[in-house]
């Protein structure tokens, strides 16, 4: 146990001891050293009274250093080199010096200097048209560290290999092979799948494809045609036709493939259901077209006008599933209460009914209710209020007996904000008052033990009347935890502005 000087009356005191018997100021856990000259001081000064020493600014400086350090060391340890690099540099800003800090530079640098030698590498690939490879490096650096520049070089290769491609397809299609065309025009749409172009290509080619096997289907069906009317005279004599035909439409009724109406079609062509079974062919057709372009669309509008033309569809079974999926994601992304009951509303009987029901419920219990709003704001008035006031009693029952952080103490007590009361008030204020302005946030958050605390910020008016110069008026941004108690468990104070 030590004796000390009061750093306050100058009275010699136990550094032990909870309180200055001379003054009063509190000692035990209060005090701290000068760490220019070594001065007993409290943990409160901004600077040493005896040399003048910043203490808060090294402490602020320090803070910076270690923050800028660990995101370095971090975002090193990631494998995010680009990011470390930026970040030590803030470090060493703060102490150059610093051999942890140097050493961290070294390994960032030799990692920096490794990437640049494949980027380089992967430039000189791509400088000498050996674009895939080029890209593969490209890949395999951005997975690691995804560089601006790295990004930018990708796109170049990209761009490249897309032109290429589209220029082999263009000369493909001016050469009447759609077939070969498309299978390029895939491998280009595999590196960039929204190009405008390719899509429009695609098409183009895919309607030229299309076109040919729809020659050679007609010609296939023309062959059939023939020979099954070969077929049908030469075994007139054998068996019914009639009866064959009957068969066939019988089993046409319940199927859902075009294979079987085509292989119908083109053996009964003057039979008498032809007509039937060409327009349910038609109209089968034009559902499956139709679902094929929608069944890959994330547009709901699409799927919900596809169930209209086809209630009772083949493929309506598969449209709702994927409007039930298409509205639980746009209900996902909402994420409010009202998109999510609109989704039960919409499907009752719905894949994630039940998980809407408890996301909604969740959302509900993390609403803030008028009333709790109503406490939140009075305990920071009485906060404020007793502040203004220097009413001990008023201010002390507005926080918790230990507040995770105050301003820039960490597990703060009473005797904290006291003195921060007693600090707010010079020898030539005659009086102050607060004004809680009406933009108050709050963000509601359900803890592990299921109680609730509160996330608040909002800014504050101080007015000051004083006997001598100095500000009258200093605007505040605060930062308020409060718990399930509604107290104040955490404050963090910014001056904003202030006027004289």
């Amino acid at each position: 146990m030590a004796i000390i000087k009061c750093p306050e009356c100058g009275q010699s005191v136990s550094e032990l001891a909870a309180n200055c018997p001379g003054c009063g100021c509190p000692i035990n856990d209060n005090i701290d050293h000068c760490p220019e000259c070594g001065e007993v001081v409290l943990k409160s000064y901004a600077e040493c009274p005896k040399c003048h020493c910043p203490i808060k600014k090294l402490e602020e400086k320090k803070a910076n250093e270690d923050f800028f350090y660990k995101k370095a060391f971090d975002a090193f340890n990631a494998g995010q080199i680009s990011q470390a690099a930026n970040y030590v540099e803030k470090a060493l800003s703060e102490d150059t010096n610093n051999p942890e800090l140097i050493e961290l530079k070294s390994k960032i640098e030799s990692k920096l200097e490794i990437y640049e030698q494949k980027y380089n590498e992967a430039n000189h690939l791509f400088e000498e048209k050996h674009n895939v490879s080029a890209l593969a490096l490209i890949n395999k650096l951005i997975a690691i560290d995804s560089a601006d520049k790295y990004k930018v070089l990708k796109d170049q290769i990209l761009s490249t290999i897309i032109k290429e491609q589209l220029q082999k397809a263009n000369a493909l299609l001016e050469a009447n092979k759609p077939g070969e065309a498309v299978e390029i025009i895939m491998k280009a749409r595999s590196f960039d799948p929204e190009n405008i172009e390719i899509k429009h290509l695609l098409e183009t080619a895919n309607e030229k494809v299309e076109k040919k096997k729809r020659v050679k289907r007609n010609t296939i069906i023309g062959i059939i045609s023939v020979i099954a009317l070969i077929i049908i005279g030469t075994a007139f004599y054998f068996f019914s036709s009639i009866k064959a035909e009957d068969d066939a439409w019988d089993k046409l009724q319940t199927s859902t493939n075009l294979n079987d109406y085509q292989a119908y079609l083109a053996e009964y062509p003057h039979g008498k259901h032809y007509v039937e079974a060409k327009t349910l062919y038609d109209k089968l057709s034009t559902e499956l077209t139709d679902w094929a372009s929608v069944s890959s669309s994330v547009d709901k509008y699409a799927v919900k006008t596809f169930l209209a033309k086809y209630p009772n569809g083949v493929c309506a079974a598969q449209a709702k599933t994927k409007l039930d999926s298409l509205s639980w994601v746009d209900a996902s992304n909402i994420n409010k209460p009202e998109a999510y009951a609109q989704y039960m509303t919409d499907f009752p009987n719905g894949k994630y009914f039940s998980e809407a029901q408890q996301k909604s419920s969740q959302l509900k219990d993390l609403e803030v209710s008028a009333n709790e709003q109503n406490q939140i704001s009075n305990v920071i008035s009485q906060f404020f209020n007793g502040i203004a006031t220097k009413d001990e009693g008023q201010l002390l029952s507005s926080v918790e007996s230990t507040m995770t952080k105050f301003l820039n103490k960490r597990n703060a007590t009473k005797a904290h904000v006291l003195a921060f009361m007693n600090q707010m008030h010079a020898t030539d204020m005659t009086a102050i008052s607060f004004t809680v302005n009406n933009d108050l946030k709050i963000a509601k958050k359900q803890l592990s033990d299921g109680q609730y605390s509160y996330a608040v910020t909002c800014t504050v008016d101080e007015k000051i009347e004083r006997t001598e110069p100095g500000e009258t008026f200093v605007n505040y941004g605060v930062n308020f935890e409060v718990d399930n108690f509604m107290k104040i468990s955490s404050l963090g104070l910014r001056k904003i502005s202030s006027s004289n």
